[in-house]
C-alpha cells in the first residue's frame, strides 16, 4: 500500500497553481474592492455594505442588509463608478445592489 504524500500548508500556499492559492488572491482582491468602494461611500454607509463582487463583465455587485440602506446606495451609483475609475481605474459597466440580511438574525426566534 502506498503512503500518502502529504506538502507543508506553507507550501500549499506559495503554489500558485494550487486552487487554494487562488481562492485566497481572490477573496483578497474581493477585499481590497471592498475597502475601495467603502472609502467611496460617506461614513454612515459603510457599515452597511457587507460585501462587494465583480464580474468579468465588469458589473459590480454590491451587498447590503435591507431595502432602506440599498435605495441609499443606489443613489451613490455614480459617485461610486467615478470613484472607482478615477482611483483604481476600474471602468465599471453597471452595479447591482442585492439585500442579504444578516446570517445571525435569520434563525432567531422559537420553532
Amino acid at each position: 500500500m502506498e503512503k500518502p504524500s502529504f506538502r507543508s500548508l506553507d507550501k500549499v500556499l506559495q503554489d500558485n497553481s494550487s486552487g487554494l492559492s487562488r481562492i485566497i488572491h481572490q477573496a483578497s482582491l474581493m477585499a481590497a474592492l471592498r475597502e475601495s468602494v467603502a472609502e467611496l461611500l460617506p461614513e454612515d454607509h459603510r457599515a452597511h455594505l457587507h460585501g462587494v463582487s465583480l464580474k468579468e463583465d465588469q458589473s459590480l455587485t454590491l451587498l447590503t442588509e435591507s431595502a432602506a440602506w440599498a435605495s441609499r446606495f443606489r443613489y451613490l451609483e455614480s459617485a461610486v463608478r467615478q470613484g472607482l475609475k478615477t482611483k483604481t481605474g476600474l471602468a465599471i459597466g453597471k452595479i447591482i445592489i442585492k439585500v442579504r440580511p444578516p446570517a445571525n438574525n435569520a434563525l432567531s426566534g422559537s420553532v
